[in-house]
């Protein structure tokens, strides 16, 4: 066990990434936190907040806090009612028909009534309730404890089986059982270290930003946890929620280690992982707390994870007629897994061959290469790196899966679209028809149009003039129809108005459909989303360049030549800016053909200073517009593309790359969500 810890202590990109998730959790809170309102009123005024406990109802922001301290007083005065009342309860259900004496519903309640019970005569004092809110509201630790977990499964079984050291050990006395439930107490061991580290830094930030006030107040003192059915303090709870955490992380551990040993390819393993994760998640968000089957979500790790979850809801399941509390259930449920686990995983050790196995999709791959392997006969380094990356690398399938997503996106424009409001409709279904510059004939269908709105209040006026009873469905629907159009030909006589009071003649100017422009250039999160989806294909891409001749033991060869190393990195390069290229190509496509769909290009000279609903002094055209936020775009990724490729120059090890290239970006992305800038946005910004 203390060799297999050394290996990895060893390892420094192994520790640079577990400092870097440690930070990249840090961050994501701040982030988070940065955003709230509590962050404001009681971190930034921290000397005020204190002030106001200690009784000066003076301070500034006093009445923030009376409003906190008022829910707390009320709270407090109703929770012995609440213990009251838990009696009453049981009795009036042992009053109804439907209720029977030897069921689960009977045991059910019993117990519910015996353990809260337990808590009569506890006391509730008010207090800084902020840091214990903000510490149960942040439950994206676990996704940082997956992948601390996925890179040491990595370091531990895959590179290890990958260099052949398992045929060794496996020929040696106890290089079977042993040696494999050593390395799954060595993972379980560093996963609940890694966890508990992350934990301490999580309740320091809290602490630090808010406190946690009197740790010695009970739990059910935060009105959150009112249901809470254990006589515990806030510390406590807070110590003991850090330990579910950790054994979440000793499960998952067990889980996903077993998955290493069954699946003797990283890729495919990792694919598995993170679907089962996934599954986790969407089971604990999908399944009803009190439906047949809400035992699946009440174990769920993402469900367990949370201390809203684990101390602040009462909840019993339904095993075999008895009522169980879904702690135990879950406790008994994790207990099981990691015994279950770690037996199966010894076992398959000991009797499979851990040796690197190729899946399908490999072998499919370098069937199709070995068929067309004559298309490749040439001396050109350049298209050799290329296959080598493409092909060799299986590189192709990140190109394909973006195209297939390019497709998608493009597809989509043409789909029906639902829009929030009848006018919007009606006002998109006129922009077709008149969009482009601005003629006699446009210009004579917008006033056609007024004429019909004016046309519509005059009918209605005449109708109720009659027999209103009689001319009801009647006036209804000139009603309906005229709610449908007004909003729209108001928006259309504005537009038009208002390119009439500009300097230059009206024919010199364009109708253009301003909502669709804007809702492309508001659209923060579709931009985002498309450039983490194309920076993270460029990760995924450029990551083995150059760790594939490493891999297979080919660079001391080449570093022994006077320029072969150098020729050959030339055109690694090459190759991966080629792909890289292909990639953006691939990105910006949907959002060009959106910009296509809306009139055809035929409003690329229409200021931006001519636009009616967005207020912008700048001269650019819409045309220019486009060019220069997409030409800012290629730059961001083609930036993207560079700190890769060095980044995989400097590591040459395709996983750990990946995963830091793609943990950089994912915090990227998050900073820009939170934050909600796009380039779009900003350049839109200096024109306003």
């Amino acid at each position: 066990m203390k060799f297999e810890c050394m290996k990895l202590m060893q390892r420094k990109v192994f520790l640079v990434l577990t400092l870097g998730l440690l930070v990249g959790n840090a961050l994501l809170i701040y982030i988070r936190e940065y955003t709230q309102e509590r962050y404001h009123v009681v971190y930034e005024s921290r000397s005020q907040y204190e002030h106001f406990l200690a009784g000066d109802d003076s301070v500034e922001g006093a009445d923030v806090y009376a409003v906190e301290e008022a829910k707390q007083e009320t709270y407090i005065e109703s929770y012995p009612q609440f213990l009251s009342g838990m009696k009453q309860r049981v009795e009036t259900q042992k009053k109804l028909e439907i209720y029977e004496a030897d069921s689960y519903a009977s045991r059910n309640l019993e117990k519910s009534y015996e353990d809260y019970q337990r808590l009569s005569g506890i006391s509730l004092e008010k207090g800084n309730n902020y840091g214990i809110e903000a510490y149960s509201g942040y439950h994206m630790g676990i996704v940082f404890v997956f992948c601390f977990l996925l890179i040491s499964v990595y370091y531990m079984v895959y590179e290890e089986r990958g260099k052949g050291l398992f045929l060794l050990t496996k020929g040696t006395k106890n290089g079977h059982v042993v040696f494999a439930a050593r390395k799954d107490l060595v993972l379980c061991m560093l996963c609940g270290i890694y966890t508990l580290a992350q934990e301490l830094i999580t309740i320091a930030l809290f602490a630090y930003w808010y406190g946690f006030g009197n740790l010695q107040r009970s739990i059910q003192s935060v009105p959150q946890f009112r249901n809470c059915p254990y006589r515990i303090n806030i510390w406590m709870a807070v110590v003991g929620q850090t330990g579910i955490r950790i054994l979440v992380a000793v499960v998952l551990t067990a889980v996903v280690y077993l998955i290493g040993i069954c699946i003797r390819n990283e890729v495919l393993a990792l694919v598995l992982s993170a679907g089962i994760l996934g599954l986790l998640y969407i089971s604990s968000t999908v399944f009803s707390l009190y439906g047949s089957v809400n035992g699946v979500r009440c174990i769920n790790p993402f469900f367990v994870w949370s201390i809203d979850n684990t101390f602040g809801m009462y909840l019993n399941l339904n095993l075999f007629g008895f009522p169980v509390g879904k702690n135990v259930a879950a406790a008994a449920m994790g207990l099981a897994v990691v015994v279950i686990a770690c037996i199966v995983g010894a076992y398959v050790f000991h009797r499979s061959c851990q040796i690197r196995s190729k899946s399908r999709l490999e072998n499919f791959l370098y069937y199709i290469r070995k068929k067309t392997a004559w298309q490749w006969q040439h001396t050109s380094l350049f298209r050799f790196e290329l296959s080598k990356l493409m092909i060799g690398q299986k590189r192709i399938i990140v190109l394909l899966l973006l195209e297939m997503w390019c497709v998608y996106s493009v597809w989509s424009v043409h789909t029906v679209h639902f829009y929030p409001t009848a006018e919007l409709m009606s006002y998109h279904n006129f922009m077709k028809n008149i969009h482009g510059r601005i003629t006699d004939g446009s210009l004579a269908y917008v006033e056609t149009q007024i004429t019909n709105i004016d046309e519509l209040y005059n009918q209605i006026e005449v109708a109720m003039q009659g027999d209103t009873e009689k001319n009801a469905p009647y006036i209804m629907n000139l009603q309906h129809e005229l709610q449908i159009k007004e909003d729209a030909v108001r928006r259309l006589q504005n537009q038009r108005d208002n390119l009439f009071a500009q300097k230059e003649s009206i024919y010199d100017k364009y109708f253009v459909d301003e909502v669709a422009y804007n809702d492309i250039w508001q659209d923060v999160t579709g931009e985002l989303v498309r450039w983490f989806v194309c920076a993270g294909s460029i990760m995924l891409l450029l990551c083995g360049t150059f760790a594939f001749d490493e891999k297979k033991g080919i660079s001391p060869l080449l570093s022994a030549t006077v320029n072969g190393r150098r020729t050959l990195e030339r055109q690694q390069k090459r190759a991966g800016w080629f792909g890289a290229c292909m990639l953006i190509a691939l990105t910006e496509i949907p959002i060009l053909y959106e910009y296509w769909h809306i009139d055809g290009f035929s409003c690329l000279q229409h200021r931006l200073s001519d636009f009616w609903m967005l207020s912008m002094s700048g001269n650019f055209t819409i045309g220019a517009f486009i060019a220069v936020t997409m030409f800012f775009q290629i730059i961001s990724l083609l930036f993207v593309t560079y700190a890769g490729m060095k980044l995989a120059l400097f590591v040459k090890n395709e996983i750990v790359s990946c995963v830091i290239g793609i943990g950089i970006l994912g915090c990227a992305f998050f900073i820009l969500y939170i934050t909600q800038k796009d380039i779009t946005g900003l350049i839109l910004s200096i024109q306003m």
